[in-house]
């Protein structure tokens, strides 16, 4: 069996007609808990702020790459070909969990009205969001 063929199961399954399930809405509406459809203004603005202070931590210790790793690579007495590699790494690694933070700071603010409940807080905060997102 190699690496780009199909597994066992899958051919299994291929090989039966597709049947949808009966699930409706109402019946997947009546698993999730009750809680999760109120709207809260605290745990939204919870969520807002801990996206915000998550970016400007993460910003704060990308800061630091070139003050960690320059040091920390000539101290085990590598080269720069292992330098460049590390800075490389810790880059990626800080533009991957960025993209992540961003993502959620863009999803809650497109639904961050309904969520608050409140046009002022969608006003006063949801809006200088945006232009920031956006101007990046």
């Amino acid at each position: 069996m190699g690496f780009f063929t199909d597994g066992p199961e899958y051919i299994e399954r291929a090989q039966k007609d597709f049947v949808p399930s009966n699930i409706t809405i109402k019946q997947v509406n009546d698993i999730v808990p009750k809680e999760c459809f109120e709207r809260s203004t605290p745990k939204a603005l919870w969520y807002w702020g801990r996206d915000i202070g998550q970016s400007i931590v993460l910003w704060w210790m990308a800061s630091k790459i070139e003050d960690v790793a320059v040091p920390f690579v000539k101290s085990q007495g590598w080269g720069s070909e292992v330098q460049f590699g590390v800075k490389w790494g810790l880059w990626s690694l800080y533009w991957v969990m960025q993209s992540i933070s961003f993502a959620g700071m863009w999803l809650l603010g497109m639904y961050f009205s309904f969520y608050l409940g409140l046009s002022w807080a969608d006003q006063t905060l949801d809006r200088p969001r945006s232009e920031l997102l956006l101007s990046w």
